[in-house]
């Protein structure tokens, strides 16, 4: 009897062993299977979406400079174009005084020449030769007033053209000749011993040459009265050589 309980014991066992191997571990290898997948593609799914929120925050972030540059862009504009507006009332008003003076300046000389036909006394043709000589310097500070008005007008009329096309060509003075007085650390601007004075406007482009081999161009982006600054096109760049003090500039 006791024999017979021991071999029950057994086949139960053996029954039990075979069930959980050949049932209970195949579904828990698949469960254990189907978690490790369910995590992994829970991870990518983070991940996308991650990457998701990131391109929006990036996008948003382009929107909003975009938006703000546009507004910038907008507000210059509008500034320049008042700016312009008054400088040419500016320009307008001293070409009528510029004429006033003329005039007056032409009447004098006539009235002078007469009264030299008569007998005039030596203090009324001083007199006279005085009001001539005033005449001509007013005459003379309007043009030159005029001159540098003109100048104004121009370098904003060219700035102006910029804002509305950034890719219009900013015409320089025909010939304008030029020397590099020095060049950026990275050589990627320059100094120039040309200014407002010989005809240089801000946006205006320059060869490079030396001797007669062109070198680069480069881009005018600050002007003074005797000198300038500009950025050197990289795009234009001939024969990898980089551009040194001295080297020549023209349009």
């Amino acid at each position: 009897m006791l024999r017979l309980c021991l071999v029950l014991a057994l086949l139960a066992a053996g029954a039990s062993l075979y069930f959980g191997q050949m049932v209970i571990k195949p579904k828990i290898e698949q469960l254990n299977s189907d978690l490790t997948q369910t995590q992994t593609e829970l991870g990518e799914t983070k991940q996308a979406k991650d990457k998701s929120d990131k391109e929006a925050k990036e996008n948003k972030t382009a929107a909003d400079k975009a938006i703000k540059e546009l507004s910038d862009t907008k507000g210059a504009l509008e500034s320049k174009t008042s700016e312009a507006a008054e400088q040419r009332t500016r320009a307008d008003d001293l070409a009528g005084k510029f004429e006033a003076i003329t005039k007056d300046h032409n009447e004098a000389k006539q009235k002078l020449a007469a009264w030299a036909a008569t007998a005039l006394q030596p203090h009324q043709v001083d007199d006279l030769k005085r009001e001539a000589r005033t005449a001509k310097v007013e005459r003379d500070e309007a043009r030159l007033a005029i001159v540098g008005l003109n100048k104004e007008v121009k370098a904003l009329n060219s700035e102006l053209t910029r804002y509305k096309n950034p890719d219009a060509e900013v015409i320089l003075p025909a010939g304008l000749k030029g020397t590099i007085t020095e060049v950026g650390a990275a050589n990627d601007f320059v100094f120039l011993d040309i200014g407002e004075a010989q005809g240089v406007l801000k946006g205006g482009k320059l060869l490079v040459r030396r001797g007669d081999k062109l070198i680069s161009k480069v881009r005018i982006v600050s002007v003074a009265k005797n000198h300038s600054i500009a950025n050197v096109l990289p795009e234009w760049n001939q024969g990898g050589l980089n551009i040194q003090k001295g080297d020549a500039v023209l349009y």
